[in-house]
């Protein structure tokens, strides 16, 4: 049985490359299909950081295949081989890449068929078993004992996908013409039957027991089921009703994939515990990904097609970029278990199993995202004062939280001056007072303040590209705004009334925010004669 996203790959290359073989353009002859130009040189180059490490084999030359992984790196599998003319298959584990154990342990070629399928913290295994005795029976290994998955009443075949933390394994009972879906623990099959009479098809089963699933005649295709409930995943915006679930983290998060409106292919999708969802997209250069696997920080294994060649690159996102893995294989060479006989598998470790593009079972580990830095300025996004704009000094002029590359008024430094010093005054002889205020950025001025508090010794007559009227305690001025780098030159003409030496005090106040206040001020000791 193979999964409804791999057939939908098997079927787009066999009718790309049938439509390939005869030009209609040209009607010259075939077409270079995907097939004709041998193998590649060699796999894609690994993401930054990723390193990958091929795992032992029973015997040389076999196809090997990884099914599931635990967060301790123990990895387990299938090894298939040619022994007598018959294709045989053992389930193995490998508890470090240079180690493998079959977990088959026999050697009749007539009746030696099986294969794992996952594994849980505990080191319990689930798979597939066939011999005489207990012919296509699913089993659970629990150290060195195996016990098997009856199927349901009337029903001839078992076998077991997923195993959770508690031992409870997850897989089907078939009997011609059905299939159905059973949970089992403690030497019970118990039908999974959510939807009774709309088929199902199972997607993952998490360290906790939640499960996910697809269920085709729904809108939204994808749930959860956890307590009893099935809760539908919602369809993000902007994305077509249906959407396929693919795998669960420890703790509920899903991925999957969707096809999104107007667009082409399909993008990535998680569904967080917390109700949000998160559109990943694709990985570079590609249109057609879809997500196998994703750990409890949000990272996710995804293949994706290319639509020219038909070869598939493997990928992790990391929490920041993704990562390639080089090319990877899904194809089904040894009648595996569904849609576990091709995937790529992930733990919580930085730990990824899967098979090349050569058939060779490997690991890969890959480097962590270091904090998200999404303008790459090399300040994290949790402590960037503008995430979106690169602004790596972290310039905040008015202080305000919000870096100068991206606040909307960044403040402006203004700073008042005289543009001539004032002389000596002379009773009842009017004067003008020439002034400046300038602005040293970093953002523009919309205007600014003046106060003059009010002295015996002078009265106001006009002003010079200000607008001035008292105010308590004295005048007020308004000036217009200026740029970064520019000024606003004023005049004040007064006309002095009472001989003597009065103090006075000139006051700017921008209507943007300004730290540096030292400048804003000009006090004076003004004297009539």
């Amino acid at each position: 049985m193979l999964s409804s996203s791999y057939q939908r790959l098997v079927a787009l290359a066999a009718l790309t490359s049938a439509a390939a073989c005869t030009d209609p353009a040209t009607a010259t002859g075939p077409r270079l299909r995907a097939d004709d130009i041998g193998p590649r040189a060699a796999r894609l180059a690994l993401g930054p950081g990723v390193t990958r490490t091929s795992l032992s084999t029973l015997q040389s030359g076999q196809a090997m295949r990884v099914h599931g992984i635990n967060d301790a790196g123990v990895l387990v599998g299938a090894s298939s081989y040619l022994a007598n003319g018959i294709l045989t298959n053992h389930a193995v584990k490998w508890t470090s890449p240079s180690s493998i154990v079959d977990l088959d342990g026999r050697t009749s070629a007539t009746d030696a068929n099986s294969w794992a399928t996952d594994i849980n913290a505990g080191g319990q295994v689930a798979g597939h078993w066939y011999d005489a005795l207990n012919p296509n029976r699913g089993f659970v290994l629990t150290g060195s004992t195996k016990a098997f998955i009856a199927p349901l009443g009337g029903d001839t075949e078992s076998s077991a996908v997923a195993i959770d933390g508690s031992g409870r394994a997850f897989g089907w009972s078939y009997g011609h013409p059905t299939q159905r879906y059973v949970t089992w623990q403690g030497g019970v099959s118990t039908l999974f039957d959510p939807f009774p009479g709309i088929q199902i098809e199972f997607a993952d089963m998490n360290a906790s027991g939640v499960i996910a699933f697809r269920a085709y005649a729904f809108t939204n295709s994808s749930f959860t089921f956890a307590s009893g409930v099935a809760t539908p995943l919602p369809v993000p915006a902007g994305f077509m009703p249906a959407v396929y679930v693919a795998a669960l983290n420890d703790h509920g998060d899903a991925v999957g994939h969707g096809f999104p409106i107007g667009g082409q292919g399909t993008r990535v999708i998680i569904w967080k515990t917390d109700g949000s969802t998160v559109d990943l997209g694709d990985a570079p250069g590609y249109v057609q990904c879809e997500p196998t696997g994703i750990n409890d920080q949000l990272h996710v294994v995804l293949w994706c097609l290319d639509q020219t060649t038909f070869a598939i690159e493997g990928f992790v996102w990391n929490g920041a970029q993704f990562l390639s893995l080089g090319d990877i294989d899904l194809t089904d060479d040894f009648g595996g278990p569904g849609n576990e006989a091709h995937r790529l598998v992930i733990n919580n470790s930085n730990q990824i199993g899967g098979r090349t593009g050569a058939r060779i079972a490997s690991l890969w580990t890959y480097p962590p995202a270091g904090p998200l830095d999404g303008d790459n300025d090399g300040v994290p996004d949790a402590s960037d004062n503008c995430p979106s704009v690169p602004n790596p000094s972290q310039a905040d002029f008015d202080q305000d939280g919000i870096g100068d590359a991206c606040d909307p008024q960044p403040g402006a430094d203004l700073a008042l001056s005289f543009a001539n010093p004032p002389g000596p005054f002379t009773l009842n002889v009017p004067a003008t007072v020439n002034l400046v205020a300038g602005n040293a950025g970093p953002g523009a001025s919309s205007g600014a303040t003046l106060f003059v508090p009010g002295t015996p010794g002078f009265r106001l007559m006009s002003a010079t590209n200000a607008t001035c009227g008292p105010v308590t305690g004295g005048l007020s001025c308004t000036l217009g705004g200026s740029p970064p780098g520019g000024s606003v030159a004023f005049s004040l003409t007064v006309r002095p009334v009472q001989q003597g030496q009065f103090p006075v005090s000139l006051a700017l106040t921008g209507n943007e925010a300004d730290t540096n206040t030292a400048n804003d001020s000009i006090t004076r000791n003004a004297r009539v004669n």
